[in-house]
């Protein structure tokens, strides 16, 4: 039975919608994958248990794209649509026209809004300006009368990419000034978020800021490893130092605070600060608020997946939310809450191999450096044959003069992946040409699409690369740089998330196949909407 016909079979003893509720809240929890919330446990005693223990809970729920990073995951969510079709095929992409690399939300054309008088002439702004369509928040303003849509997380990629085209208010973090928006959205930024902002850097400046472990944690967990990225050597564990009394509130402040729980913890004190001020949930119609919670990422990259850093971070994280679910439930006892993710995450290569995964570091440098050298051996090349094309190397792009020495676009694309597909690391390498004639049932069980078809939903004509790679599973890299984890990997460990809805619904546990192109058309149908244009994605059932 394909995932369309389920809902066709179920509508006929479905009752009738519940209520449109005052406020949603759609939460994205960045890196979460379902294997980390079912090594939390239903037992947990705040908000992530509660969300287990009381919501629709999906457990087979894929991010089904092949490329999967913050970037395409948070396109996905709200738009019902592939990144194939979001146009967000990775979070950074080379743009052939400018001839340099575009972050998913690059903007020239306006500005961010400065926090406080005496901040420095503001840099290049960030919009939506290459998400292709609409989402459920475009939906819901045009369709009921009075409804506002809000995005909020410390990524600017995050809260734009869920918020659709014409959001009422878009907000993330610019570094240690605090939270921000661009022209793109309003000419000055709200006075309840400059003093929200000014109140936080007067606490950072006058309290330091340890990380240390807490009384209960998430999991059981392994940690003291030191990790080796070249000659820079990686003490794993707990306690760490964020801020000290007189230490700057600089990038590498921020890049210190942005893996810890406090991160999340700012972000949801942000996200009631938007809700009490801008009265969510008290209007005429249905508001949303689409809100990402990014430190598990970066806990991810820097520490891992199975250590210290993460369970007690996912302890203050599920303490974190259940206040702020008390909060809402407070407000609003009929508020509906929506969890999920942009896309899922492993371990570090080191305990994965201990564990007996065949997990291995790549120097992503020399790799990259001995496909351009086989390359230009093979085309008999003067110059490169590869242009830089983000931080991959996911997305291979081809010069132009090794283009013509292969003979033209295809042939290149083509004796390009035969290469790649020889060298260390690699499961499979797609010519473009091969992905744009590759057809997807998108109906049919996530689990089961092939490698092609996985990355054939990640591509866009004009912004992906020549050759798209599925690496190997359970591969990093070994270069010196902040991370020890990555993701973007086709495999379910990176593709599998929680989908969770908690509202009027009766608690179940649902184990059929889903994908997260279904949250927007199910929300949509939940609240009365038509979404405004086609989906691939389907309503799912959420029974009573």
């Amino acid at each position: 039975m394909t995932r369309r016909a389920l809902p066709l079979l179920l509508a006929l003893t479905l009752t009738a919608a519940p209520p449109r509720p005052k406020l949603v809240v759609v939460i994205s929890i960045d890196q979460f994958s379902a294997d980390l919330l079912a090594r939390c446990g239903k037992d947990m005693p705040g908000g992530l248990g509660r969300l287990e223990r009381e919501g629709v809970w999906f457990t087979d729920a894929y991010q089904a794209h092949g490329i999967t990073e913050t970037g395409p995951g948070h396109s996905v969510l709200l738009s019902g649509r592939y990144p194939a079709h979001t146009g967000i095929t990775s979070n950074e992409w080379r743009n052939r026209s400018a001839n340099r690399i575009a972050s998913s939300v690059d903007d020239p054309r306006v500005r961010l809004l400065p926090t406080r008088a005496d901040e420095p002439e503001p840099t290049t702004g960030a919009s939506q300006v290459w998400f292709n369509g609409t989402t459920l928040g475009d939906w819901l303003q045009r369709q009921l009368p009075g409804a506002r849509a809000y995005g909020l997380s410390f990524k600017d990629r995050a809260a734009i990419l869920m918020s659709g085209r014409h959001p009422t208010a878009v907000y993330w973090m610019d570094g240690a000034n605090g939270f921000t928006s661009s022209t793109a959205y309003a000419n000055k930024l709200p006075d309840w978020l400059t003093a929200f902002d000014a109140k936080t850097r007067t606490t950072w400046t006058n309290e330091p800021l340890i990380w240390s472990a807490g009384a209960t944690t998430a999991f059981p967990a392994r940690g003291g490893e030191t990790i080796h990225l070249g000659d820079d050597a990686r003490k794993l564990g707990l306690p760490r130092k964020v801020l000290a009394l007189g230490d700057p509130l600089d990038d590498a402040f921020i890049d210190r605070l942005r893996a810890t729980p406090f991160l999340d913890e700012l972000t949801l004190q942000a996200a009631d600060a938007l809700i009490q001020n801008d009265q969510l949930g008290k209007g005429p119609s249905t508001d949303l608020l689409a809100l990402s919670l990014s430190a598990t990422d970066y806990v991810s990259h820097f520490y891992g997946t199975f250590g210290p850093e993460m369970a007690d971070h996912l302890a203050r994280l599920d303490a974190a939310l259940g206040a702020f679910l008390d909060q809402l439930k407070a407000q609003d006892p009929g508020v509906w809450v929506v969890l999920s993710a942009d896309h899922g995450g492993s371990d570090i290569p080191e305990r994965l191999a201990e564990m007996g995964y065949p997990a291995k570091r790549i120097p992503r440098t020399a790799w990259l450096n001995s496909l351009d050298q086989a390359l230009r051996a093979q085309w008999k090349l003067d110059g490169p044959a590869l242009l830089p094309g983000g931080y991959g190397p996911d997305q291979i792009y081809l010069s132009a003069s090794a283009i013509r020495a292969a003979g033209g676009q295809e042939a290149a694309e083509t004796q390009a992946a035969a290469v790649i597909k020889r060298m260390e690391g690699v499961a499979d390498a797609f010519p473009a040409s091969q992905l744009k004639r590759t057809t997807v049932d998108l109906q049919a069980d996530p689990a089961t699409f092939t490698l092609a078809q996985r990355m054939a939903l990640s591509f866009v004509p004009g912004r992906s690369g020549d050759v798209l790679v599925a690496w190997k599973p359970y591969i990093g890299w070994s270069d010196k740089g902040p991370y020890l984890e990555d993701h973007s990997a086709p495999w379910d460990f990176d593709r599998r998330v929680p989908l969770i809805f908690w509202g009027p619904w009766k608690a179940a546990r649902r184990a059929e196949p889903v994908a997260l192109v279904d949250l927007a058309p199910t929300l949509a149908k939940e609240l009365g909407l038509k979404p405004e244009e086609p989906l691939d994605g389907v309503p799912l059932d959420l029974g009573e």
